[in-house]
């Protein structure tokens, strides 16, 4: 039995990831807001490509075989500017953004272009001198000595243009936090921001929080962002900083980190829109935001409501309609039998809404909970009563009982230890799979009655397009019904002993 306990919950795994694929997949084909749609419409094309990019739309969903690093970038980027054309200036801009990281690739490059092209390559990194601080920069903003002044620099400076090298001076910065300290790493720009990120922490107390303003303010430096931890903030303020920082190197980290071998063949399964979904489902546990925290907490308030409605309402179910599913079987009268049976039938027929209004007119001041698990029970009647009912009558006519009658044993105790015990089977099978369904009036039953479960904010996430909260709730649910299934299986063995090696064989 254990080792079945273990294969299951091991098989929990791929199911959770093969339904959590083909979920994503579905909700990726959700069209925008009206609302959206027409407010991006008047968006100019570049802002409307960075907001794109942040959603992570521009990405492919699962395979990314393609992926852009800042050396892929900074080519294109080297070729637009030194092209010239109405491109030349977005190139221009690209090229000053890339910075640093962009220097090892585009400074090499240089040689390959003519005079002219040469210069125009060389011109549009001027600001990348301004903003690194470097020594006669000047020369930088002249067409004849431009080119000139980026070969010297790089025949100077290109040692220190190795990730041992600028993590060594990130750790400086964050162990001294000294101006000679930061203006060192300042004249690295970008490229010292993967380790820059890599070393930034939440803080947690006085000194780590001191690490991180110096940290955030090189990262502010280096990409011309104003987010910095101010002077009077406090531990909470200074984590949302860090939060918005790794939210921001989610969606940028490509323009400044080059792929090797392995780097490319994760970067193919992480630079795509499942990648970026899953991690940004982590950074919004790991580092918590006041929007998460609400949201943690609203969900923290709705689970136990519906899945007391759940559950509650399925043991309901299960309790009566075995008892009226026995009662039928055992009864010899018809009309009792087929006033069970109509009675069952109607609940079932009937929508959870309006039971749950009938329920609430004849009784205004129940339990509003306790209302909705009635409520539940009673739409789910009909199936184990109906199973229950079954299997029984399908019991009372096997040999072993017949037998059982036969040697003397009296109807209470053939239907006690042999028909109840086998007829129960079925009905605990069928029983596993009833949490879904139980969802779905869940979600009816607490808009009738105004319970704040999760029907309430499933509504507003549909209506929001929060795919985080509509993934996480399908991932519930089937978590929830495979649970539900081996629970049945312990049960089932424990009941009939004989099923254990069946069991256990059918997992191998």
């Amino acid at each position: 039995m254990l080792a079945l306990l273990v294969r299951r919950l091991l098989w929990l795994i791929p199911t959770l990831f093969v339904v959590s694929l083909l979920t994503f997949l579905l909700f990726s084909f959700l069209p925008e807001r009206p609302e959206e749609h027409a407010a991006h419409a008047d968006l100019d094309p570049e802002i409307e490509a960075q907001l794109e990019r942040e959603r992570f739309g521009d990405l492919p969903r699962f395979v990314n075989l393609e992926p852009e690093d800042v050396e892929t970038r900074a080519a294109r980027a080297a070729r637009l500017v030194a092209e010239g054309g109405p491109d030349a200036v977005r190139g221009a801009r690209e090229l000053a953004r890339l910075g640093g990281a962009a220097l090892p690739y585009v400074i090499p490059s240089l040689d390959g272009f003519d005079p002219t092209r040469r210069e125009r390559v060389a011109l549009a990194l001027l600001p990348v001198a301004i903003r690194m601080g470097l020594p006669n920069r000047q020369d930088a903003s002249v067409p004849d000595r431009a080119a000139d002044f980026w070969a010297r620099f790089w025949a100077d400076r290109s040692v220190e243009f190795r990730q041992a090298t600028v993590r060594t001076a990130v750790e400086r910065l964050a162990r001294y936090q000294t101006p000679s300290r930061a203006a060192e790493l300042a004249q690295l720009d970008t490229f010292a921001l993967p380790a820059l990120m890599e070393r930034l922490q939440p803080p947690h107390d006085a000194a780590s929080l001191e690490v991180a303003r110096t940290l955030t303010d090189a990262l502010c430096q280096a990409t011309d962002r104003s987010d910095r931890i101010e002077d009077h903030a406090d531990l909470a303020e200074a984590r949302l900083v860090v939060a918005r920082w790794r939210q921001y190197w989610l969606v940028h980290e490509s323009d400044y980190v080059a792929y090797d071998g392995a780097g490319r063949a994760a970067a193919a399964l992480r630079e795509t829109r499942y990648g970026k979904w899953a991690a940004q489902v982590v950074l919004s546990l790991t580092i918590r935001d006041d929007a998460t925290s609400r949201s943690l907490e609203r969900l923290r308030r709705a689970i136990p409501i519906t899945l007391s409605l759940i559950f509650g309402g399925i043991a309901l179910a299960y309790i009566v309609g075995t008892s009226l599913g026995v009662a039928s079987s055992v009864s010899e009268r018809r009309l009792p039998k087929v006033i069970l049976g109509s009675a069952v039938v109607t609940l079932h027929a009937l929508p959870s809404a309006t039971v749950a209004v009938v329920c609430l007119w004849l009784a205004p001041s129940s339990s509003n909970i306790g209302l909705g698990i009635l409520v539940v029970g009673l739409g789910m009647l009909a199936s184990p009563a109906r199973h229950q009912r079954d299997a029984l009558s399908s019991v009372f006519v096997r040999e072993f009982v017949r037998a059982s009658r036969a040697r003397g044993a009296s109807f209470p105790r053939a239907f006690v230890a042999q028909g109840l015990r086998q007829s129960l089977l079925a009905t605990i099978s069928v029983a596993s799979v009833e949490p879904p369904a139980a969802l779905g009036a869940a979600f009816m039953v607490e808009q009738v009655l105004g319970l704040p479960g999760l029907g309430q904010l499933t509504v507003l996430a549909v209506a929001e397009r929060d795919v985080t909260f509509l993934m996480g709730l399908v991932l519930g649910a089937v978590l929830i019904a495979a649970l539900m299934l081996l629970l049945s299986d312990v049960v089932q063995a424990t009941v009939d002993p004989r099923l254990r090696g069946r069991l256990g064989s059918a997992v191998r």
